[in-house]
């Protein structure tokens, strides 16, 4: 358990050394932005009958990985009891002159953000929104693939939501209590809700003072950052399940990736 924790620590700490060292010396860099249109204004996938893109030109920027806004048009209404406790996702993917894939480049999926746009279109089945989707970093690189973006085609899921998993401890009818130095599963996923809002806010952060470095307020919100992160160091969960330290490395490397790419 001892391990775990100091894993979580560790980890927290090497966030605050990322933070200062995003601040103090970083550059900006302009990047190419790429045009785009739809390859046809239906989308794939379960919401095919549903939703379609408005045929349009788009632009892709590269911010902390790619960003593609598009707009989105109902055209049919899911009723109030197919949508119930579903998820619905919608990604794009990128098209050369030819219609090919563009090598190397990821899914751009739909922004937690947009999600409540996509609920909206589907539940009413008319009006349009602009949804915003985004390729994480490494999967879109504008100097290397800008030129090659021609076009673009948009697929869709619709499935179930997950159910959260219950633990043996907590399924146990009134078993014997753990002793105090072990961090109930709720703790620790709940230590996880935490780590990725503050990760999430501190790579708005970044993106901020990317584009304005002579920003004022920017000190003060590093520093309520900086301040936050050493709250959750000394707040760490003692949680020893493998997921959990496989999913705080993944928000970590996003945390280190969106600060290298200010280098």
């Amino acid at each position: 358990m001892k391990k775990s924790t100091q894993s979580f620590s560790f980890l927290l700490i090497a966030i605050i050394a990322i933070m200062i060292t995003a601040f103090y010396g970083c550059g900006n860099k302009k990047s190419a932005i790429a045009k785009v249109k739809p390859e046809k204004i239906e989308i794939s996938g379960d919401l095919a009958d549903y939703i379609q893109v408005v045929d349009n030109e788009y632009e892709i920027t590269d911010d902390w990985g790619g960003n593609l806004s598009i707009k989105v048009k109902a055209i049919q209404a899911l009723t109030e009891e197919e949508m119930k406790n579903k998820d619905f996702e919608i990604s794009a993917s990128l098209l050369d002159n030819k219609s090919m894939p563009v090598s190397g480049v990821g899914e751009f999926k739909i922004e937690y953000e947009s999600k409540d746009k996509l609920l909206s279109l589907l539940k009413k089945g008319s009006g349009e929104e602009v949804i915003q989707l985004k390729a994480q970093l490494g999967d879109y690189e504008a100097e290397e693939h800008a030129e090659k973006s021609k076009m673009f085609t948009v697929s869709s899921t619709m499935k179930e939501q997950e159910k959260p998993s219950v633990s043996s401890t907590e399924s146990s009818d009134n078993s014997t209590a753990s002793d105090d130095n072990t961090t109930s599963s709720t703790d620790c996923d709940q230590f996880l809700i935490d780590y990725e809002a503050f990760a999430d806010s501190y790579i708005k952060l970044l993106k901020k003072y990317k584009k304005d470095p002579s920003d004022a307020s920017i000190l003060t919100e590093y520093t309520e950052a900086a301040q936050k992160a050493i709250e959750m160091q000394n707040n760490v969960a003692n949680c020893t399940d493998v997921k959990y330290a496989t999913k705080l490395t993944k928000i970590a490397t996003k945390i280190a990736n969106a600060a290298a790419d200010l280098q």
